[in-house]
């Protein structure tokens, strides 16, 4: 899922391309997108989790079970229980209900999210500790998380300052996947990570194995 207003805005002075990374290579060429522009609202998003019928985009859903690990990283603006869309919100309270249905159905083992959002510990900060969730956020409940490594050529940000670090951890330690383990990575994370305090909530029984 992905807005999808970037490659070709008219702002980009390199059409058809994205970067995330200064002097870095393209990362939006043969990128699958399942769900773009109009269709990237709360709604789709929750019933894609939920793996209910979607009458739009690829109508690609979760089909999962309890032997399976979901994992889901969120990257857009937040504020004090909401998680931003381009025309919409996400309100905590219809997450929880989603994550509770899912847990009470079964539909995994073990879920993991990675949010990138201002305020984005506010939507996890009572989560349960016994539902299998774990989620590792940009920021706290109190605050903005920040944009990092400006391209002065492009005039804008690359990415989040949080995202930025965990991906560029993932990037040192591929494919080696295995040499860190979830709450490793938070750990180190959360020391790059000066312009925002990196949280993480619920399940944390299995992150350190």
């Amino acid at each position: 899922m992905m807005y999808n207003d970037i490659a070709f805005n008219e702002e980009n002075i390199y059409p058809g391309v994205i970067i995330n990374a200064l002097h870095g290579k393209d990362v939006y060429e043969g990128v699958m997108i399942d769900y773009m522009g109009r269709d990237v609202t709360p709604q789709i998003f929750l019933d894609i989790l939920m793996g209910k019928t979607v009458e739009v985009g690829s109508r690609k859903t979760l089909k999962t079970g309890p032997n399976d690990t979901v994992f889901v990283n969120f990257a857009d603006h937040g504020g004090p229980g909401v998680l931003g869309f381009p025309s919409d919100e996400l309100h905590v309270a219809d997450l929880t209900k989603v994550l509770e249905s899912m847990h009470s159905e079964k539909r995994y083992k073990q879920m993991l999210w990675y949010v990138e959002a201002c305020y984005s510990g506010s939507m996890f900060n009572k989560l349960s500790p016994d539902m299998n969730i774990t989620a590792h956020t940009a920021s706290n409940e109190h605050e903005s998380s920040y944009a990092c490594v400006k391209d002065e050529e492009l005039d804008v940000y690359l990415g989040d300052c949080w995202s930025l670090n965990w991906m560029n951890n993932t990037e040192q330690i591929f494919p080696y996947l295995n040499k860190e383990t979830v709450g490793e990575q938070y750990e180190i994370v959360k020391k790059m990570t000066t312009e925002s305090h990196a949280q993480i909530y619920g399940d944390l029984t299995y992150i350190y194995n």
